[in-house]
Formats: structure tokens, sequence, C-alpha cells
């Protein structure tokens, strides 16, 4: 005889995933035949070719994620063709699909059957609604939330410290936690979060399959009477070793292959960079406040019930699953990347979205002159402070209209690549809306049939005047003469890059006695040709600071003199 219950059950669970199926044909199907939603897919298709083509991860191509999503493309590619990013989205449907029904089934066991038949179609909702170019690409997060709810499952499931079953399954769930990881690393903050609720009793207290726990409620707070129980900590190591396990299997066959060093260097070297200059607190806050306001305008009923249910939940003291408050407020932490602009910016101008955005990152849209003048006039953009622009049509013009503007008031900009002289560096340091910058590239780079940027001694020299942390001045030439230009000012430059800008042992001389450069944190010298004399100039620099992290590539070096430079400084490059 059937269970009615059961029955009813299993056509909620159907309906739910059904109306989850409409809900993402709904909103992704229309953007779903563009080429390319954003640069990241294109990176991960370029790479993911390189790998199918026998490739070694950060070898043979570079970037700053774990391994796996490079996999994942690959794979994806390798059955919908080279480069066909619209099949690789219509793969990625039934994907973002199995992720809302694992949701849903997390629901049900935290909070019974009902709740769980709306999770699947709204979650398909919330992660659809938004810009294309950011929620319905084929990104990382997208594919990190899949194994990373199904390690947050099993581990629901264990119960706290039982030996065989339990513990196999919370090995389970950190082997899927490790394996999200691997996507991309923020993934990794649901093995603390998950870690923090079974010391502290979560899946200790049991819950049926029919919905909450059964079991009788512990005293509100009681874990923090003591140590936890060895049961817990069992239950966490049994955990933490599972995803453990993951990384020792990926860092081997890394190993194997010949690309562990460079794997440590651009996932965690370079990433350490980022994250060691990103943004202060308060611009930290104030992006993450307008962030929400954004995602929140597009389901703003959505939200309101979702908040409305965290404070109904605090209300009633169910501080025993400290899991799902710490998971609500996690995944409202998160990057956005609002915009990539080809032939399209006075529509992005004309967004009422804009205003809320202070980093636009407009590189490789093909720009020109006219549209740096647009983007000058744009009043919205006065809350803006960060602009990146590389890769563009720029020249001087262009970047002399920036400068006059009435409107921005920048401390970063972007102008690598574009073709900008010491003529348009003056116009940016004299200029009212630049007299904050912090953080400046012009970088040379290959773009076009050209190079971009030529900035001279003359160039560096009135860039002194600017209150810049970071400036980058790759493959300019720079020369002996600028490199001395760094006598005078700067004195707040953390971060320089230098790299390919011809300069000889002179230019290494002229940095080392530079005063004004003593409170910087790293630079980067490769690819000049420094020789043993300019090592020993930096050697001997009595202004750089010994915990300095100096780059020196391609520099000319030996072994001798890079081992010099290491007894000078704490991080040498090489």
């Amino acid at each position: 005889m059937i269970d009615p219950r059961r029955a009813r059950s299993r056509f909620g669970a159907v309906v739910a995933a059904a109306l989850a199926l409409g809900v993402l044909l709904a909103l992704r199907l229309p953007t779903i035949q563009t080429p390319i939603l954003n640069v990241d897919e294109a990176d991960f298709a370029v790479e993911a070719g390189s790998l199918l083509d026998g490739g070694r991860p950060y070898v043979d191509f570079v970037e700053k994620k774990p391994p796996l999503i490079y996999a994942a493309y690959a794979g994806a590619l390798s059955l919908v063709g080279r480069y066909n990013l619209p099949g690789v989205r219509l793969l990625l449907l039934g994907y973002v699909l199995a992720t809302a029904l694992v949701l849903g089934a997390i629901t049900r066991r935290l909070f019974g059957p009902r709740a769980a038949w709306l999770v699947p179609p709204l979650y398909a909702a919330m992660v659809s609604a938004g810009p294309p170019m950011d929620v319905h690409a084929a990104n990382p997060e997208t594919f990190f939330l899949l194994p990373l709810l199904v390690g947050t499952r099993l581990a629901l499931s264990a119960r706290a410290g039982t030996p065989g079953p339990g513990l196999r399954r919370l090995l389970g769930a950190g082997a899927f936690l490790g394996v999200a990881s691997l996507f991309k690393q923020q993934a990794a903050i649901q093995l603390p979060v998950l870690l923090l609720a079974l010391l502290a009793g979560d899946a200790e207290d049991g819950v049926s399959a029919g919905g909450p726990a059964t079991a009788p409620a512990r005293p509100r707070w009681a874990f923090l009477r003591g140590l936890p129980s060895h049961a817990r900590v069992r239950s966490a190591g049994a955990l933490a070793a599972g995803f453990a396990a993951v990384w020792l299997v990926t860092l081997v066959v890394l190993a194997a292959i010949g690309s562990l060093g460079e794997f440590i260097y651009w996932t965690i070297d370079v990433n350490r960079y980022y994250i060691a200059n990103g943004n202060n607190l308060p611009d930290s806050v104030n992006r993450f406040r307008r962030s929400v306001a954004m995602l929140v305008s597009f389901l703003p009923l959505v939200w309101i019930a979702g908040l409305g249910g965290l404070a109904w939940h605090l209300r009633r003291h169910r501080w025993r699953r400290p899991l799902l408050p710490l998971w609500l407020v996690g995944s409202l932490v998160r990057s956005v990347r609002l915009l990539e602009v080809d032939g399209r910016l006075e529509e992005v101008l004309d967004s009422p979205f804009i205003g809320l955005v202070r980093a636009l990152d407009l590189s490789g849209s093909r720009l020109h002159n006219l549209d740096a003048e647009r983007i000058a006039g744009a009043p919205r953009l006065e809350g803006l402070r960060g602009l990146m622009l590389g890769g563009n049509d720029l020249d001087d013009r262009g970047v002399e209209a920036l400068a006059g503007s009435r409107h921005l008031a920048l401390t970063t900009l972007g102008l690598a690549g574009n073709v900008v002289s010491d003529e348009g560096v003056r116009a940016l340091a004299g200029a009212p809306p630049m007299s904050g910058l912090r953080e400046l590239d012009l970088a040379r780079v290959p773009f076009g049939d050209g190079f971009g940027t030529v900035v001279r001694e003359g160039g560096v020299a009135v860039l002194a005047g600017l209150p810049l942390r970071r400036l980058v001045l790759r493959g300019n030439p720079v020369g002996d003469a600028g490199a001395a230009a760094f006598a005078r000012g700067f004195e707040e430059l953390r971060e320089l890059d230098l790299a390919e800008a011809g300069l000889g042992p002179s230019a290494a001389w002229a940095l080392a006695a530079a005063p004004s450069l003593g409170a910087l944190d790293y630079l980067d010298l490769g690819g000049n040709p420094l020789g043993a004399a300019g090592a020993r100039a930096l050697c001997d620099a009595p202004f750089l600071p010994r915990d300095l992290t100096v780059v020196v590539r391609d520099s000319g070096l030996d072994e001798g003199d890079v081992e010099a430079l290491r007894a000078r400084f704490a991080d040498v490059v090489s």
C-alpha cells in the first residue's frame, strides 16, 4: 500500500523541480546564445583548450584559480565543441538544477517537506536574476556550489561522533568541500562553518527525515559550558580529513606533472598580493552595502522574505543550529563584476544602477576617445572610485577628457595597453579629479598593432605629486633617467612595478638611494638588465626595507646575486 504522505512528498518534489527548470529556462535562455558573456568565460575556454591539447596547468597556461575549473570547462567543451560557450551554458542549466534540488534536500532535512518545495524554484530565480555577465556566465561560483551543497547535506545527515557510516559521511562531506574549493578558493569558507556547527553540537541534535529535530533540545548555549566532547572533535576531525585528502591528492598530481611550484606561485603568492592590496574597511563596507542593494533590487520580495525568515529564526533562539545564520551571512558576501561593455556604453551610463557602482571595469571594450568623453561627462558616476580602462583605443586626448571631468573623483585608474604618453600623464597629474589617485596602472602591454603607453622620465617626474600607493609602469621606456625621478616624492608608494622598463645598473643605484621608497612592500624589476652591479646596488640600499618583496626574473643575475638579495630582503622572486 502506498503511503499517502510519501506520495505527496514525491509529487511536491517533482513539482518543485519542474518549477525550478521553468524558472531557469525563462531567465537564462534569452542570453544563452551570447558568444561570450564575460572575459572570464573566454579565459577559461582558452585554458581548457590548452588542457585538451595536453598542456600543463600553470605552466603552459596561467591563472590564479585552482585547477578544477579548467578541467570542468575542458570536459564540457569536449562534449559541445571547442570554444562553444553557449553549449557550456546549456549544460550548465542541468548543473544549476541539480544544485537547486540538493539545496531542497537540505531544506527538507532542516525544516520539513513543505519548505523544501519552495526552495528549488526560489534558488533558480535568485541565481538567475541579475546582470547576465555575472549570474548567467559559466563562472567558478556556479560550479563550486553543487559539491559545496552536497558536502553540507552529508555533514548534516551524519550523527556526530558515531562510528561507521556517520564518520564515513563526514569524510565524504569534507571531500566534497575540498572539490568545491578546487573550483575557487572561497568555497573553503564553508569548512570552518561546518566545523563550528559540528563542535557546537548541531549535527548531534539529530534530525528526522520528515522535518526538524525530534531529539530533546539541549539548554541554550550549553556547548559554551565546556570544551567540545570527544565525539564532536572526532566528527570535526573526519570532516577536516576528507577536505585535506582531496587537496593532498591534487598536490601530488600537480607535483607529478611538474606544475606544483607554478601552482603555488599563481594561486597563493599572486592571490596573497591581491589580498594584501585590497580595499580598506570603509570602502569594503560601502561596496558590500551597494552590492547588496543592487542584488535586492532584482528580487526584492524574495530578499525581504528571506531576511524576515532569518529574523524569525534568530528570535526563536535556535542557536543550536548556528550553521543557518552563518551560512546566510556568508552568502551575502560576494564580489560582483558589474560591467563589461562592448558597444553599449551609453546604455550602461544611462542605467539607474550605475550610481551604485564603485569600481567599473571596462577593459578590452574597444572604447575610443569619444567614449572617454562620455564617461567623463556622466553625472551618475560621481560615486565611482575605481575605473579600469585597460586594452582600449584611448590616447592622450581620451586621458585629458577623463582628467577634465567635473564628476569623477577616482582613487584607482587602469590605462594599461592604451596609447598614453608623457603628455597624457601630465594631464592626469595636474587634474582635480585625479588628486586623490592611489593606484595607477600604465603598463605598456601588447595590444592590437602596438604596445600602448610610452611613459618616459618626464612622465615619472610629474607623478611624484600624486598620493600613489601603487604604480605600474611595466614595459615603458622609463630608463635610468626615469628611475632617478623616484628620488623625490612618492613617499606613500607601497607597490612599484618597473618590469621590462629598460633599467640598467645605474637605475638600480638610483632606486636604492631614493629615500622616498623606504615604505615599499613590493618592487618588480623583472626583465631589466640589472646584472651583478644592479644586484649589489639593491643589497647596499640604505632606504629599501628589509621586508620588501623584490622580483628580479630575467634580470641577468646569477645564483650568487640571487642569494645575496635573499640575504638582504625577506622575499625574492627570481
